[in-house]
């Protein structure tokens, strides 16, 4: 099969521009997904830091720790967001779940000696957690701070819609200038 000129620098052009918008593609949505989650992580990091100074401050007031955890969970409800206060075996001493499905047997915070993010999924949801360790006089306990990742992947997917959606048509786009210019600079 012999292709004329215009049809061969069309179609090298077209290759060229999916193959190019491909690799664009891809990197935008890992570096969307990568810093996501670092803002997620950056949030989640934010309330536990939070929740441990009212811990801290509630602790220097009373010096009890089942009084400084009542008081830090009336004080510290975050919409959309579990938190919790965990003894030392894990079991929780006061928390707002907020749908989050907790499994004591499922995490190990006693080893947990600095903050600590994972992702849990529970029946198709997923979840970011952050467990931090805490030490004081009247005992040790673990922070949980956790948020669904659903609106994470909303956005992901909607990114990647439009993305799916673009680059067949920037494609078609550069064929027919490639094509038109073609022909205006050679003739038919």
């Amino acid at each position: 099969m012999n292709l004329s000129i215009r049809t061969r620098l069309t179609l090298w052009f077209s290759t060229l521009m999916t193959v190019a918008l491909t690799v664009f593609s891809v990197g935008v949505l890992a570096l969307h997904a990568r810093w996501s989650r670092a803002q997620f992580d950056s949030e989640l990091g934010s309330i536990g830091v939070a929740m441990s100074g009212v811990m801290q401050e509630e602790l220097s007031e009373t010096g009890n720790l089942e009084k400084a955890v009542a008081e830090t969970r009336e004080s510290m409800d975050v919409p959309g967001r579990a938190t919790a206060i965990l003894d030392v075996r894990g079991q929780p001493i006061a928390a707002q779940w907020h749908g989050f499905q907790y499994s004591p047997t499922a995490l190990t915070p006693s080893v947990v000696s600095e903050p600590r993010f994972a992702t849990l999924s529970d029946g198709g949801a997923a979840w970011r957690m952050l467990l931090r360790r805490e030490s004081s006089p009247a005992g040790d306990y673990t922070i949980l701070i956790a948020g669904p990742l659903d609106e994470l992947a909303r956005q992901q997917y909607l990114l990647s819609r439009i993305v799916l959606t673009a680059t067949p048509l920037i494609v078609l786009v550069t064929a027919g200038v490639c094509w038109l210019g073609h022909h205006r600079r050679f003739g038919p």
